[in-house]
């Protein structure tokens, strides 16, 4: 009699540690997919601001040369020899 219900103890303190091993897997596997399709959705969302970004950057640069191209000035001082004297800041 005292055989069986040790064994029963035993059988019931294994399924109960498989149980939760079990239980524990699935719950890791399910926080590990909610991370990633949040991490996701984030990098979707930076790709975009950076492709929205960089076409303003674009824009700004295209508009600068187009104003200072045309500016007799600003060509002159461009052109200056590299050779000239530098100045320390």
């Amino acid at each position: 009699m005292r055989d069986i219900k040790t064994k029963r103890v035993v059988l019931f303190a294994i399924l109960f540690i498989v149980i939760n091993i079990a239980v524990y897997g699935i719950i890791e596997i399910n926080k590990r997919q909610r991370v990633q399709i949040a991490l996701d959705g984030h990098l979707d969302k930076l790709q975009t601001h950076y492709e929205i970004l960089e076409y303003h950057q674009k824009i700004t640069a295209d508009a600068t040369y187009r104003s200072t191209i045309d500016m007799k000035k600003v060509i002159d001082i461009l052109s200056i020899r590299p050779s000239a004297p530098h100045f320390p800041i």
